[in-house]
């Protein structure tokens, strides 16, 4: 099965949905660049949000923006 996560949705964290769980992480890692301004410089930093992608990529939860918009008519 595919998940798909967006970051415009408030998701609470639960066990059967992956996208919550990439949710969880994502605002906790975007919550800690916020507290520390020039983490997002540190390539050490850099490192630790590829590896949250690839994770995410690896347990097939999609990014809301890696799919087309359909226009309606």
């Amino acid at each position: 099965m595919s998940y798909v996560y967006d970051p415009g949705v408030n998701y609470e964290l639960t066990y059967g949905n992956p996208a919550s769980w990439i949710a969880t992480i994502w605002n906790a890692l975007d919550g800690t660049s916020e507290v520390d301004e020039n983490r997002n410089e540190d390539d050490e930093w850099d490192e630790v949000c590829t590896a949250m992608a690839w994770i995410q990529a690896e347990i097939g939860v999609g990014n809301i923006t890696d799919f087309p918009i359909e226009e309606e008519d």
